[in-house]
């Protein structure tokens, strides 16, 4: 079975070596600016729980986790401090790069991305990102903060550039938010029908994904703080992943996952089974 747990020494791989490994996992167990429902942070520990559920092999791909060589560090510790908080992921982040292994991320909220991409922009100068989500997350602030994950990705673009921001997915998001100039070539609403045009566009360079889990249709996916209606399905989600299967995926995370929305523990099944074959498609 699938197993992701702290206490074991190694993600699905018999032959663990944190030294050898291509890839760490860690968890970001962060809720503190979002604008919905709260229980993000209970969330890495939620999909960690429910990968007991799944086999480590993937009939859809035809690939098996326990032929990865990957390492869990577990979920990091974190104050109740924004500043702190992102102190503490980029930290981690850094050291993982530094490394030379890619980093897979489980929020959490959407916040946890900015020092984690903002660490690896400084090993990757040409890095692009593509954001699924149900929102754009483009405001300049929210209620006066910069710091949110409504803002996360307006911040996320003035340091890799907005020109390398690819948005797919979105169909929320304040009417500022839609109007930003030079978004127009780089924004894919409502489905994941771009996603082809946005591998193609990216080509070889090194690419971040980041995944809101809300763009999953509510009826998918009830657990998260911020549900909008008339989502994406699951497998419509996964075809998409595997298209940027052929891009140089330097890095992934997966966010805003809130368990307690979801008492019958479907939605976290659903994550761990989207990290199960991200991890296939990317490592």
């Amino acid at each position: 079975m699938l197993h992701l747990s702290r206490t074991d020494s190694h993600f699905m791989a018999a032959d663990y070596d944190y030294e050898k490994s291509k890839a760490a996992i860690a968890g970001f167990p962060m809720d503190l600016t979002v604008s919905g429902r709260h229980g993000t942070g209970s969330a890495p520990k939620r999909i960690r729980e429910a990968s007991y559920l799944l086999e480590t092999y993937s009939p859809h791909l035809n690939m098996d986790l326990r032929d990865l060589k990957l390492s869990d560090i577990g979920d990091m510790e974190l104050p109740f401090s924004v500043p702190e908080s992102l102190e503490i992921i980029s930290r981690v982040s850094e050291a993982i790069i530094k490394s030379n292994k890619r980093i897979i991320s489980l929020g959490g909220e959407h916040l946890i991305s900015l020092p984690i991409i903002s660490e690896i922009k400084k090993r990757y100068k040409d890095i692009a990102v593509i954001h699924i989500d149900a929102h754009l997350d483009m405001a300049d602030n929210y209620l006066g903060i910069k710091l949110s994950h409504d803002t996360v990705m307006r911040r996320v673009s003035e340091i890799i550039g907005m020109e390398n921001l690819y948005q797919i997915g979105q169909r929320s998001g304040a009417k500022e938010e839609w109007g930003l100039p030079g978004r127009e070539e780089l924004l894919y609403p409502f489905d994941l029908s771009g996603i082809t045009k946005i591998v193609n566009n990216i080509g070889k360079r090194p690419v971040y994904i980041t995944l809101d889990l809300d763009v999953l249709d509510p009826s998918v996916l009830p657990g998260t703080g911020t549900p909008e209606p008339a989502g994406i399905n699951y497998n419509d989600l996964m075809a998409a992943l595997i298209i940027c299967r052929s891009l140089n995926v330097v890095g992934f995370d997966i966010v805003e996952l809130a368990p307690s929305m979801d008492i019958s523990g479907s939605s976290a099944i659903i994550a761990a089974g989207i990290l199960k074959e991200a991890l296939l498609l990317y490592l």
